[in-house]
């Protein structure tokens, strides 16, 4: 998943609404590696407990794809471990340093040079991610079997529902969900809203049909290319060698027309950050920081980083 105003927020959008920073494509099990690894992309304040339960979930994402055999399984479960002794190892407390600075440049308030450098910063995060991530990824893949591959094409279009659901909607709809999801994250982590910045909020919501068509004419071009890539019974390193752009550098391989779209809605994604960013209090915007500073907290304290 890459945390992608405030830091909350860059997370939550990149998980849910997918708002302004660079997504990769499709990643499956790393996505989720690292929506594991930045637990604040769902508020959960049991730092505790992140690397213990981060491998669980990860396999668990990975079953919904492909039905493992116990070889497979074994092999997941040991490569799971490895990269995140790895990540707490070597790039925790890289993340620790990018979420103070981050609260340095929030505090009085977000510029359109801060919030690209967020963004910068975080890419470096995610790419030594995905870097990491790709060769064991790919070892998986190539021992994938006939039968997985024939089931993957089903199993895959699941994720293109809830695009395919918002096409669905009515415009009132669509700006009633999306507005009601973003005021419940923002309420939570400023302690709550006013109802004029609420209201402010809301009028800032408008569907855009064009841009979900063409992400899901995206999702659905790269998916039926996943497939014949494992069709093709190809190598790990062969496979590594294919997926590697999509993974380090999607926009290489983007359509036309989603590249296009996906510039518009960057510019479009970063003025609403900044709108919202300038509409917090200084109480709200105290709260935001105290609560990200709990986190880096509690990182410290429980992997050894001061």
């Amino acid at each position: 998943m890459k945390i992608k105003t405030t830091l909350p927020l860059i997370s939550n959008f990149s998980y849910k609404s997918r708002f302004f920073f660079r997504r990769k494509i499709i990643r499956l099990i790393s996505t989720y590696i690292l929506l594991a690894v930045f637990l604040i992309s769902n508020g959960c304040s049991r730092t505790d407990i992140l690397y213990s339960v981060s491998g669980w979930a990860v396999l668990g994402k990975v079953r919904d794809y492909f039905e493992l055999t116990e070889k497979q399984e074994a092999f997941l479960t040991e490569k799971i471990d490895t990269i995140f002794d790895w990540h707490k190892k070597q790039e925790l407390p890289k993340t620790v340093s990018f979420l103070k600075e981050f609260n340095n440049r929030f505090q009085d308030g977000l510029t359109k040079q801060e919030l690209n450098t967020i963004g910068t910063d975080y890419d470096k995060l995610w790419d030594a991610l995905m870097k990491k991530v790709l060769p064991e990824w790919t070892i998986f893949l190539e021992s994938v079997n006939s039968d997985q591959i024939k089931e993957l094409p089903s199993k895959l279009n699941k994720r293109n529902v809830f695009l395919e659901k918002k096409l669905k909607l009515t415009d009132a709809e669509w700006e009633a969900e999306d507005a009601d999801w973003l005021i419940e994250t923002l309420d939570d982590w400023v302690d709550g809203l006013s109802k004029e910045q609420i209201i402010k909020i809301k009028s800032w919501i408008k569907p855009d049909r064009n841009f979900v068509k063409v992400r899901l004419e995206q999702r659905r071009s790269f998916h039926k290319w996943f497939v014949e890539e494992l069709k093709a019974n190809k190598t790990a390193k062969e496979l590594e060698a294919a997926f590697s752009p999509w993974v380090i550098d999607p926009e290489s391989v983007w359509s036309p027309a989603f590249k296009a779209q996906m510039d518009k809605k960057k510019t479009e994604w970063a003025k609403l950050m900044l709108n919202i960013d300038s509409l917090l209090t200084k109480n709200q915007r105290d709260y935001a920081i105290e609560k990200i500073g709990n986190y880096i907290s509690n990182f410290e304290k429980l992997f050894e980083l001061k």
